[in-house]
């Protein structure tokens, strides 16, 4: 049960991200009067993807209390770290955003990293 809980809350976590930057992607704020900006940040705050994403972090809060509550915080908390192998990816997939041969070394270091971390004693 835990390691399914800290699975969601690791791709709750990402879906929160990505939603967030594909909804402010499609948001241009740079042009308008203060007025109009405020408009448009209150409409953007009650669009229903980013009320979504707001309620994928609260049961990322949710999830993780039912995580922490079966499983050692130094055991747990290295896992969401995998957010920083899923973002750059799923961004590179969705938003086509670049990523870096020295990124990619990186996330396979990441990647070991995480085998090491899963093995316990």
């Amino acid at each position: 049960m835990a390691y399914i809980c800290l699975m969601f809350v690791i791709l709750l976590t990402a879906l929160s991200h990505l939603i967030f930057k594909w909804r402010v992607s499609n948001v241009e704020l740079f042009s308008f009067s203060v007025k109009e900006k405020i408009y448009h940040y209150l409409l953007f705050l009650l669009d229903p993807w980013i009320i979504f994403s707001y309620v994928c972090v609260i049961l990322t809060g949710i999830l993780w209390m039912i995580t922490l509550s079966r499983m050692s915080l130094s055991y747990a908390y290295p896992f969401l770290g995998l957010n920083f192998l899923l973002v750059p990816l799923f961004s590179w997939l969705l938003f086509n955003e670049g990523i870096s041969g020295y990124q990619v070394i990186g996330f396979l270091l990441m990647a070991l990293s995480f085998l090491f971390i899963g093995m316990r004693p």
